[in-house]
């Protein structure tokens, strides 16, 4: 009855965010509905994919980036028997494509990077896999996707802006920026600017990737 209403890959994705494998699961409609308007989300992005408009113009490298870094966290949750954490990876990941199909983009880019995401849905909602499988025109290749370890470092950073020991801006930063470089940027932004205007910078203390603090 429970698969009726709501659908095989509901159930499964149910089952596997309840609780760790070693508990027993407690049954929920609530917990159910949940996940069943979870993959109806899932399958409205699958759609916005499909149609996205591409921009040769825009590499965007965040996605390559994104995409093995949970390739790299799906093979590991899946290698330790943690089902439960990757629902919650599910959930990222429909977190971030939602934003970045928001973007300019290069269609290609974001359908190899998507086509890999979706081969780590197979074990998890297969039905579900299968059919935007059949809609991409793919077939029989179901391989594993590899993780490149070049695409797994971070090369940005969100770095808190506090000045005299306030937090003022959180502002985005490539890592290969130093102290001054990121001070001029900070000057530029409007959000920082306002402490700083007509203000004398005494010194400032940065804390690389993560802080600067700007005395006045």
């Amino acid at each position: 009855m429970i698969i009726k209403n709501f659908g095989a890959d509901a159930v499964r994705l149910f089952i596997l965010s309840d609780s760790p494998p070693e508990k027993d699961v407690q049954w929920s409609e609530r917990g159910m509905v949940s996940s069943y308007k979870f993959l109806q989300k899932l399958w409205s992005l699958h759609q916005r994919i499909l149609n996205k408009k591409s921009d040769k113009n825009k590499k965007n490298d965040e996605i390559e980036i994104f995409t093995n870094q949970i390739i790299q966290k799906i093979t590991n949750n899946l290698e330790n028997f943690h089902y439960n954490v990757i629902i919650a990876n599910l959930h990222e990941i429909y977190r971030f494509y939602t934003s970045e199909i928001e973007k300019p983009i290069d269609k290609d880019i974001l359908l190899s990077n998507y086509q890999k995401i979706i081969k780590m849905m197979m074990p998890i909602i297969p039905h579900f896999a299968n059919e935007c499988f059949d809609q991409l025109n793919i077939n029989n290749n179901y391989k594993w996707p590899d993780v490149e370890s070049g695409l797994l470092k971070k090369n940005k950073y969100d770095i808190v802006v506090q000045i005299n020991g306030k937090k003022r801006d959180l502002l985005t930063f490539s890592k290969e920026l130093n102290e001054k470089q990121i001070l001029e940027k900070i000057m530029k932004s409007e959000k920082s600017s306002k402490y700083l205007i007509k203000e004398k910078i005494k010194k400032t203390i940065y804390i690389k990737n993560k802080l600067i603090n700007i005395i006045i």
